[in-house]
């Protein structure tokens, strides 16, 4: 649980590679910090053991789309995707056959203009979470199965 929230600091004058940042990131999947533009399209991430982390974390991240998207869900009640600091966010057509605690954690002031759209959410226990400064007006949905 230490790892999905410990800080990953700024290495501006470095090429940044994971390993920088010691054994792990905050996500087991994709993490992004800093990205404008990003399109991650039709992509699963599997585990092999129990992880405590979100699969998909992006921190100061804008005009990014996931799309057709699968996950393993994470352990200890994280949620699959948390956006700290991020805009206009587009989550669409996420399906699991595996129940999963939470879906979105969004944090930040700044976040804002998230889109749920089309996504079946039905094992989904809690979909939006807001965390520490994440504002409720961030996030729309539409056409999504609850």
């Amino acid at each position: 649980m230490a790892q999905a929230s410990a800080p990953v600091p700024e290495k501006e004058a470095t090429y940044p590679e994971n390993r920088m940042f010691g054994n792990s990131l905050p996500a087991y999947g994709l993490y992004a910090r800093h990205v404008k533009n990003l399109v991650c399209q039709d992509f699963r991430f599997n585990l092999g053991a129990p992880d405590a982390r979100p699969a998909v974390l992006l921190d100061d991240c804008h005009n990014v789309r996931l799309t057709d998207f699968d996950t393993a869900a994470p352990s200890n009640d994280q949620p699959l995707v948390r956006l700290i600091q991020s805009t206009n966010v587009a989550l669409c057509g996420y399906q699991s056959v595996t129940p999963i605690a939470k879906f979105l954690l969004v944090e930040g002031k700044a976040s804002s203009g998230i889109k749920l759209t089309g996504n079946d959410l039905t094992g989904v226990r809690s979909i939006i979470t807001l965390g520490q400064e994440g504002k409720d007006s961030a996030v729309q949905e539409w056409n999504n199965l609850k």
